[in-house]
Parts: structure tokens; sequence; C-alpha cells
């Protein structure tokens, strides 16, 4: 109900006033609450007949995807049922549609499928977020007439693409970074721009590994090692005899962690190397 509240309440403080009233309205002239019914009938009055659309932008959706002590499976299911319901009944679903983000495929989360209920995720389209190509990066970005132009010298761009390898949450982080600092009259140096960088993107890392399987993480970590040859700094040297052989045996997870912008692959003289997106990432 939290949810469904939070949306009417944001939808009320950005509408024309007489579409507020008409909100006003849904609940001066019955018993609704701030629920999904009511959020319904407002998209049916200031969306639908308006001859608007409505586009509901769901990042980290992965939190409503696990249960807790306060947010049962029986409450998520709910909410996803209502989330759906929205999307493909007739009097809404031709003016509202959703659109998520999350670390893993939708069909990999989430609560089990009943063989009498359509799957609550049936309506959504897959598509794997990749990272930004460098040249994506430049042209989005760094050119003076870009829509999302970030001022910088060219040795921050040049770090802003070798720290984030074009990860799209990544790359949000570098232009925070950057406009903070020079909104607050501060030098934009490789140094500075590094400490921070690798302040504000720890928790997103942790993150990250927290929702790795144990074969996922020892997989990463074989990754590192084979990167550093083998030499690891004050913990000496690991045999890695094999390892590719292991890589070949793990391909399908290896292919799930480049899916979700982990890691990288490089084929070169028919071998392939895997390699982390991001150095923060490997470090």
């Amino acid at each position: 109900a939290a949810f469904w509240q939070y949306l009417i309440d944001q939808l009320s403080g950005t509408v024309e006033s007489d579409a507020r009233e008409e909100i006003d309205s849904v609940f001066r002239n019955s018993e609704k609450t701030k629920s999904k019914s009511a959020f319904a009938d407002i998209l049916v009055k200031i969306v639908g007949q308006r001859s608007k659309y409505l586009l509901l932008i769901l990042d980290g959706y992965d939190n409503a995807l696990h249960s807790s002590t306060n947010y049962t499976e029986n409450d998520m299911l709910s909410f996803l049922s209502q989330v759906r319901s929205l999307a493909v009944d007739r009097r809404t679903g031709n003016f509202f549609a959703s659109v998520v983000s999350t670390f893993r495929p939708l069909n990999e989360l989430g609560p089990g499928l009943s063989r009498n209920i359509s799957p609550w995720y049936n309506h959504y389209f897959f598509i794997p977020l990749r990272p930004f190509s460098q040249k994506e990066v430049l042209d989005y970005f760094f050119e003076s007439n870009a829509p999302l132009f970030i001022p910088a010298s060219k040795s921050i761009r040049k770090l802003v693409i070798s720290l984030t390898s074009g990860h799209p949450a990544l790359l949000q982080t570098s232009g925070i970074i950057i406009f903070q600092l020079l909104q607050n009259g501060e030098s934009l140096d490789s140094v500075k721009f590094t400490k921070e960088f690798q302040e504000r993107t720890e928790h997103f890392f942790s993150d990250i590994w927290r929702l790795l399987s144990d074969s996922e993480q020892v997989l990463l970590m074989l990754i590192a090692i084979h990167s550093l040859g083998g030499r690891i700094p004050f913990r000496g040297r690991y045999e890695l005899n094999g390892v590719e052989q292991i890589f070949s045996q793990k391909r399908k997870s290896l292919d799930d962690l480049e899916y979700t912008g982990i890691i990288q692959t490089k084929t070169e003289n028919d071998r392939t190397a895997y390699l982390f997106n991001s150095p923060m990432m490997e470090w």
C-alpha cells in the first residue's frame, strides 16, 4: 500500500492543477484509500482520458523480489500481481507500462510459479543492459553538443572510460562526482576523482558480490588471479594449471556474468580471455 501511496503522491505533485483536483476527487467522493485500485482509477482519469501515457521506471527491482520479515512471500505475490494487472488489464493497459532493472533475468528471481497462473513476469520483454562502447561514451557524454554533456578534461574522460568500461551505473556515478566537484568549485584531478569514485562505488560492488552464487564468486577470484599471472602482492604465487579447462566447463556461468555486465570476453588466436569490466571490480 505504501508503494501505491507514494506513486499517487508523486503523480499529484507533478500534474497540472486541474488534474490534481481530479486526483483529490477520487478520494473525496468515496472511501477509497491510496491503493492500487485508486491508482488504476487515477490512471484512467488523468492519463487515459487525456490521451497520455504513463511509463513507470523501477531501478533495483531485485529488492521487490526477495522476501523478508516485513515483506512476506504473500506480500510479494500480491504486489507483483498488482503491477502485472495494470499492464495487462483492458482498462489501464493501453496507457501504462513499467520498465524494471534487475541484476539477473526476472525468470531467475521472485516467487515460484503456479501451474494455474500465468507467470508474473510474462508481460515483460527481456533486454540485457549492455555496457556502452567507448565511442558511445564519448558521443553521449563528452561531446560538447551531447544531450548529457559532462564537462571534463581529456585525462578525466580517459579515466572515466577506464574505470567504468561503459557500465551504465558506474557512468552515472562518474557524472554525479564530476558535477558535484565542479558545482562546489573544487578542482577536478585524477587522484581526487579516483578516490571519490572508489568510495561511492564500494557499496555497488559489495551488492554485486552479495548477489553472486558461491560458484560465481570462485570464478571471479580465478579471473582476478589469472589476470595477475598468479601473483598476489604479499600473498605469494598461485599455480593456475588447468584454469582454462575450468573456464571451459563453466562457460554458462561465465556467459551469465558477462550478461550482467561484470566481465567481458576477448578472443585472440582462438583463445578466450575473461576480463573485469571495471578494474575496481578486480581490486
